[in-house]
């Protein structure tokens, strides 16, 4: 809403299990947010995810990481009524915003 280049993460474990993190571009690079805390991450292929929590691998490597942009795909992240995650939706004229879990 502020034109923060912000984007939706995807980090893929060796173990083939994902999470969902947030990334902004900022004054001082690509940063890494986990929303569960709020706390700043620090990806990096090979090593082990920084946080510790339910249903995210502790001593898994990272496998891959992809980042779908909000201003590619004209992107908007809906908080889920059901789940309270967030999640990346396709905002215009021909999609209205709905979370794709919950339809709210």
């Amino acid at each position: 809403m502020r034109g923060i280049r912000c984007g939706y993460v995807t980090v893929q474990f060796e173990n083939k299990e994902a999470h969902a993190i947030v990334a902004f571009e900022t004054d001082y690079g690509l940063t890494y947010f986990e929303p569960q805390t709020g706390d700043q991450e620090y990806l990096e292929i090979g090593k082990p995810y920084g946080a510790n929590l339910d249903g995210v691998p502790s001593d898994c490597p990272i496998a891959g990481i992809s980042i779908e942009w909000n201003d590619k795909m004209k992107l908007r992240f809906v908080t889920c009524e059901y789940d309270h995650y967030l999640w990346p939706v396709r905002h215009d004229e021909q999609y209205p915003i709905t979370c794709p879990l919950c339809g709210g």
